[in-house]
C-alpha cells in the first residue's frame, strides 16, 4: 500500500535532501581549498629554496666581479660574508625543518613537564618561519646593496650613468631606505636566531635538571630503569641536535670570525662616525650570539655535573648487583671518575669492571 505524503512531509524531505547536498558541497569545497593550500605551500617552498640558492650564487658572483674589477684596491667583504652566511643558514634550516620538529616532539613526549611545555613546538615553528622570512629580506637587501656598490664604485663601464642617478635625490633616498632595511632585517635575523638557539639549549638543560627528581627516587624498585631510559633519551637528543647544528654552527662561527675581523678593521680605518657605529653594531651582534651559546652551553654542563654528583653520592655501591652495574654505566656516560678501593691494583677490561659488586 502506497503512503500518501502531505505537503509538509514533502517539504521536510526536500529540505533534508538539500541540506545533505549542501553539506556535501561544503565539504567538497573545503577539500578543494585544502588541496589548493597544499599546492600553494609547496609552490612557496620551491620558491624559497630556489631563492636561497640564487642568493648564494648571486653573492658569490658579485664577490668575484668586484674582486676582478679592481684587484689592487682593498675590499670590504663584511656584507658579502654576512649575506652569504645568512642565505646558507636559512636554506639549511629550511631543508632540516622536519628533523628539528621531530626532535622537539620526541623530547616533549618523554619529558611531560610544565617547564618544557612552555617551549611548544608551534611557537618554535613560528620563530623558524619568522627567521626564514627575515633571512630572505636580509639576503635580498645585501644582494642589491652589492649590486649598487659594484656599479657605483667598481665597474667603470657605466659608472657615469649610475653616478648621475646616485646624485638624484629620490634615488639617494631609496638607497638610504634600503640600507635601513638591511640593518633592520639583520637585527631580526639575530633576534630569531638567538630565540631558536635558546629554545633548543634551554629544553636540553631543563631535561637534565628533571633527572634530579628521578635520581632522588632511586631507592624504589625498578626506578633505575626509568632513570636510564630518560638519561639515554637525553643523550640521544643531544647527539641528534649536535649532528643537526654542528655544520650550521661551523658556518656561523666562520661568519662571526670574518665579520668581527672585517668590521674591526673598518672601525679603525673609517673616519666617518656613522660608519664606525654601523660596524660596531655588526661586531656587537656577532659577539652577543657567541655569549648566548656559551652561557646556555655552560648551563647544560652545570646541570649534567649536578646529576652525576647526586648519582655518585647516592650510595650506589651498596645496592644489588644489577642496579649497581646500571648506575655505573650511567656514571661512565656522565664522565664521572669512579674510584674503587681494593687490596690490589690491576688493569681490567670494561666487561670485568662491570662485574665488580
Amino acid at each position: 500500500m502506497e503512503k500518501d505524503y502531505s505537503v509538509i512531509d514533502l517539504f521536510k524531505i526536500a529540505s533534508s535532501y538539500y541540506k545533505f547536498i549542501g553539506i556535501n558541497l561544503f565539504e567538497f569545497k573545503i577539500i578543494k581549498l585544502q588541496k589548493r593550500r597544499q599546492k600553494l605551500v609547496m609552490f612557496l617552498r620551491y620558491c624559497y629554496f630556489f631563492f636561497c640558492v640564487f642568493s648564494i650564487i648571486a653573492l658569490s658572483v658579485l664577490n668575484l666581479m668586484i674582486q676582478l674589477s679592481k684587484p689592487d684596491e682593498p675590499k670590504d667583504f663584511t656584507f658579502i660574508l654576512s649575506g652569504f652566511s645568512i642565505a646558507f643558514k636559512s636554506l639549511y634550516i629550511f631543508i632540516k625543518r622536519r628533523k628539528f620538529c621531530e626532535i622537539i616532539l620526541e623530547l616533549q613526549k618523554n619529558f611531560k613537564n610544565t617547564t618544557i611545555k612552555k617551549y611548544q613546538i608551534s611557537d618554535l615553528l613560528k620563530y623558524m618561519r619568522f627567521y626564514r622570512i627575515c633571512c630572505i629580506a636580509s639576503a635580498s637587501a645585501m644582494s642589491l646593496r652589492m649590486i649598487v656598490v659594484m656599479f657605483t664604485e667598481d665597474l667603470s663601464v657605466i659608472e657615469d650613468t649610475i653616478y648621475v642617478l646616485y646624485k638624484v635625490k629620490p634615488f639617494y633616498i631609496f638607497l638610504r631606505i634600503w640600507f635601513l632595511i638591511i640593518i633592520t632585517s639583520s637585527t631580526f635575523v639575530l633576534f630569531s636566531n638567538t630565540v631558536i638557539i635558546i629554545t633548543f639549549f634551554r629544553i636540553l638543560a631543563v631535561a637534565f635538571e628533571n633527572l634530579n627528581v628521578d635520581i632522588l627516587m632511586l631507592n624504589y624498585e625498578n626506578s633505575e630503569n626509568i632513570l636510564v631510559k630518560k638519561h639515554f633519551k637525553i643523550l640521544e637528543f643531544s647527539k641528534k641536535l649536535e649532528n643537526l647544528l654542528s655544520f650550521m654552527l661551523l658556518i656561523h662561527f666562520g661568519e662571526i670570525s670574518g665579520v668581527i675581523g672585517g668590521a674591526g678593521i673598518q672601525v679603525i680605518n673609517n673616519t666617518m662616525f656613522y660608519r664606525k657605529i654601523i660596524y660596531f653594531l655588526l661586531t656587537s651582534e656577532r659577539l652577543y650570539q657567541v655569549l648566548v651559546i656559551c652561557y646556555f652551553g655552560q648551563k647544560i654542563v652545570n646541570a649534567n655535573k649536578i646529576n652525576r654528583e647526586m648519582l655518585y653520592n647516592n650510595m650506589w655501591y651498596d645496592w644489588r648487583n644489577r642496579k649497581t652495574k646500571t648506575l655505573l654505566l650511567m656514571l661512565l656516560y656522565t664522565q664521572k671518575c669512579v674510584c674503587i678501593k681494593s687490596l690490589g691494583l690491576k688493569k681490567i677490561s670494561l666487561r670485568t669492571f662491570m662485574k665488580v659488586s
